[in-house]
C-alpha cells in the first residue's frame, strides 16, 4: 500500500510556541478523512496512535447534529459542480434543538472555522427560495426564520480560495465567484421539493410557527407598547427602538447577558 509520511520541526523564529496543536490537527484529520474517500489517516503522538475514517453520513451526525436535535428533518444533499469547482451542501432542519444554526466547512480539505462567503450565499438562497414559496401559501415569516434550527455541512473544491487570514479561518471570495454554482443549488433544491412536496409544506409550516411564537415573545415582553429595558447592561448596541437581542450559546453568554 502507498502511503505519505511527513515531518516537520517548529521553528523559533516563526512559532510563538513550539507545542504543535494537536486538536487543530486532529479536526484537520477527521475532516480530510470525510473528503477522500476509501483512505484511512493516523495521527501517531509518541506513543498512541489514533485512526482517521469517517462517511459524510457519520461526520454529519456525529458534529453537526447533538444529543439535543432529537427531530430533525429529512436530510437534504447537493451536489453543485462547475468545471474544476464544486460546493457541496448536505443539511437538515431541528425542529426541537437549539434554534441557532451550526454549520461546519470545508474547503479543499481544510476546516474554515469561520464561514465566509461560501455560508452567506447559501444562507440568503434559503431566505429568497423559502420566502417566495411561503408567498404562495400565504404565510409571513421573516427571511431570517429560514435559518432556524439549521444544520448544514459544507464541502467545496475551489481552484482560487482566498481567505481573510493567514490562519484560514473565513473566506472571502467575491459573491460573484459562486453564481454560477448556485443557480445549480437551487435548481438542485427545486428537483428535490418536486419529488418531497410534504417535507416543504413541513418546513415551511415550522417557520411560520416560529415567527408566531417570537411575536408572541414580543408582545409579552413590551410594557406600555415599549420594550422593557435595563440600564445594568454591557449591551450598548440594543438601545435602539428597533434593536434585537441575541443571546448565544457559549461560556461568555451569562455573563454578557
Amino acid at each position: 500500500p502507498f502511503s505519505t509520511k511527513i515531518q516537520f520541526k517548529p521553528s523559533k523564529k516563526f512559532f510563538e510556541s513550539l507545542v504543535p496543536d494537536i486538536d487543530r490537527i486532529r479536526k484537520r484529520l477527521t475532516v480530510a478523512s470525510v473528503e477522500i474517500p476509501n483512505t484511512t489517516l493516523i495521527l501517531k503522538v509518541d506513543d498512541k496512535q489514533e485512526g482517521f475514517k469517517l462517511t459524510k453520513e457519520e461526520f454529519f451526525k456525529t458534529y453537526c447534529l447533538n444529543d439535543t436535535d432529537t427531530n430533525i428533518s429529512e436530510i437534504i444533499d447537493i451536489d453543485a459542480r462547475e468545471e474544476f469547482e464544486k460546493f457541496d451542501i448536505r443539511f437538515c432542519y431541528s425542529f426541537e434543538g437549539t434554534i441557532a444554526p451550526r454549520l461546519i466547512s470545508s474547503i479543499n480539505l481544510l476546516p474554515v472555522d469561520n464561514g465566509g462567503t461560501h455560508v452567506n450565499c447559501f444562507f440568503d438562497l434559503l431566505k429568497e427560495y423559502f420566502t417566495s414559496k411561503a408567498k404562495k401559501e400565504n404565510l409571513k415569516f421573516q427571511p431570517n426564520d429560514c435559518l432556524s434550527g439549521l444544520r448544514v455541512y459544507f464541502s467545496l473544491e475551489l481552484e482560487k480560495p482566498d481567505y481573510s487570514s493567514q490562519s484560514k479561518d473565513k473566506l472571502i471570495n467575491h459573491k460573484e465567484h459562486f453564481s454560477k454554482l448556485l443557480i445549480k443549488i437551487k435548481a438542485e433544491l427545486d428537483k428535490h421539493f418536486i419529488t418531497n412536496p410534504e417535507q416543504l409544506k413541513d418546513l415551511l409550516t415550522f417557520f411560520d410557527e416560529y415567527r408566531k411564537k417570537l411575536d408572541s415573545k414580543k408582545i409579552k415582553g413590551t410594557i406600555n407598547g415599549k420594550r422593557a429595558s435595563t440600564k445594568f447592561t454591557k449591551l450598548r448596541d440594543c438601545t435602539g427602538t428597533h434593536g434585537e437581542l441575541y443571546v448565544v450559546e457559549g461560556d461568555s453568554a451569562g455573563g454578557g447577558f
